[in-house]
């Protein structure tokens, strides 16, 4: 009798053990996309405009979720006003910021078929503020290490099979700055973003 409950306490555990609960269930389609990013945003004490270029890709789990990552850089000239320094004979030295970052990037996208639809991500990660002189490349003068989570949402447009469009805004958290004229909150604004995407979606 004892063994005749053991057997049927085990068969009756049988359809728990085999079936397995996960988050991504069935046939998964899988694919992947990467092209570069374009945004604008404004930066600094001043607020002044800023132009980032840089680029993101991913994994694309069933048309829904991606895991990737992505990095941005300042391109044009923010001029540190706030930021004094001069030569031995007085004159002044013009400096201008160098700011970029990057990091994972997760996203889910919704009804990936449709010709418009919508995805909201973030970014997380970590990047570097510097001041250089106006005229110089590599002459750093003040850096900084800094933590960023940079969540946001693009609408997104299917062109073709392979190629699509997002357009959309961010906004970028950021903590752990420490420059003379410069605090967290100087960095931490909103953006807008081209992205263009090639892969197999």
């Amino acid at each position: 009798m004892k063994h005749l409950f053991v057997l049927l306490l085990f068969s009756s555990m049988l359809p728990l053990v085999a079936k397995e609960q996960t988050l991504v269930s069935g046939h998964v389609d899988h694919g992947g996309y990467g092209g570069p990013v374009f945004k604008f945003t404004q930066i600094g004490p001043n607020n002044d405009g800023g132009f980032l270029m840089g680029g993101q890709g991913g994994w694309i789990i069933d048309h829904k979720l991606v895991i990737g990552g992505g990095g941005y850089g300042l391109v044009n000239n923010v001029n540190v006003n706030w930021y004094e320094v001069r030569t031995f004979d007085g004159e002044p030295q013009p400096h201008v910021l160098d700011f970029g970052y990057g990091g994972l990037l997760i996203a889910f996208i919704s009804n990936s078929d449709d010709l418009i639809h919508y995805e909201i991500f973030s970014i997380l990660g970590g990047g570097g503020v510097d001041y250089r002189l106006k005229n110089e490349l590599n002459d750093e003068q003040n850096g900084d290490g800094f933590f960023i989570a940079e969540p946001g949402i693009n609408i997104v447009f299917n062109i073709t099979s392979f190629f699509r469009v997002g357009v959309g805004g961010t906004y970028r958290f950021v903590q752990g700055v420490d420059l003379p004229g410069m605090t967290n909150s100087d960095l931490m604004n909103f953006s807008g973003q081209v992205v263009l995407k090639f892969g197999a979606f």
